[in-house]
């Protein structure tokens, strides 16, 4: 099975995600930047701090002979979203250059995600844990997100912060960073 159709069905709903995260207006507050103070969540694959409680949301994908669990986990502060979600492909989609895989998932959570006119303001391959990242700032008309997308054997992890301002929140790079795969 080519590695373009499910993937891209399963990062398109991750955009989705972001989508509702842009286009929702929140009672302003504070926001506050000092995610060491944030509730640590651990989880089988990962820990992240969040600003309180994730709420979490499994999707089922069924596409093309691929079934699969897209696991959510979503937490707000004010009018900015903090968001990491997951999925882990069957054997049979390629992982054997993680890039490939990586750049899909960027594009597929750009083009889906309902931001207005995106115009990427950074682009930058990384090391999360020792496996392969890219991590992506985007400014539109309607908001801005912080994207990493990591690929840790056959699970791909998309760490996410989006708000409906013209910058990303304060805290956005702090709660990337607080992201660590097991």
């Amino acid at each position: 099975m080519g590695v373009g159709g499910p993937r891209r069905l399963i990062v398109c709903l991750v955009g989705v995600m972001a989508c509702v995260a842009v286009g929702c207006k929140g009672k302003p507050m504070a926001a506050q930047a000092d995610v060491s103070k944030w509730k640590s969540y651990d989880r089988p694959g990962f820990s992240a701090r969040f600003p309180s409680s994730p709420a979490i949301e499994i999707q089922h994908i069924t596409q093309s002979g691929l079934n699969v669990d897209l696991t959510i986990y979503k937490a707000d502060l004010g009018t900015s979203h903090y968001t990491v979600s997951s999925v882990t492909y069957p054997s049979t989609v390629d992982v054997s250059t993680p890039a490939n895989n990586l750049n899909g998932a960027v594009n597929g959570a750009l083009q889906s995600s309902g931001i207005k006119n995106a115009h990427v303001v950074k682009q930058t391959p990384n090391t999360v844990s020792g496996s392969p990242g890219m991590e992506v700032e985007a400014s539109a008309d309607n908001g801005y997100l912080f994207l990493e997308a990591i690929l840790r054997d056959h699970t791909l992890f998309q760490v996410l912060t989006a708000n409906d301002q013209n910058a990303p929140p304060a805290s956005a790079q702090p709660f990337i960073d607080s992201v660590t795969l097991k």
